[in-house]
């Protein structure tokens, strides 16, 4: 079952107080998450690394499509070889 980040805030009208207070939200739901799901501890370590290196906000968000294109990419590979293999059973 997926985990989900439950963090919810009207996008108009937000004031620097409420973002802090929101990205301090965010941090402690990540934090709960990982200590649920410590498996997936090295995975936000990998991402938190790449965003810092990133720079600016252009190249966090261009960082992050790189990074969900290489996992569809890897999704996609194995989906293929999956049903490659239910092609097989069928067949016999």
């Amino acid at each position: 079952m997926a985990e989900q980040l439950m963090i919810q805030c009207d996008p108009s009208e937000i004031t620097d107080e409420e973002l802090t207070e929101l990205g301090e939200r965010a941090r402690e739901e990540l934090e709960r998450l990982l200590l649920l799901r410590p498996e997936y501890r090295s995975y936000q370590e990998e991402i938190t690394g790449q965003l810092n290196a990133a720079g600016g906000t252009q190249n966090r968000l261009a960082v992050i499509g790189v990074m969900l294109e290489a996992k569809l990419f890897e999704l996609k590979r194995e989906l293929t070889a999956l049903n490659r293999l239910v092609d097989g059973t069928i067949q016999h």
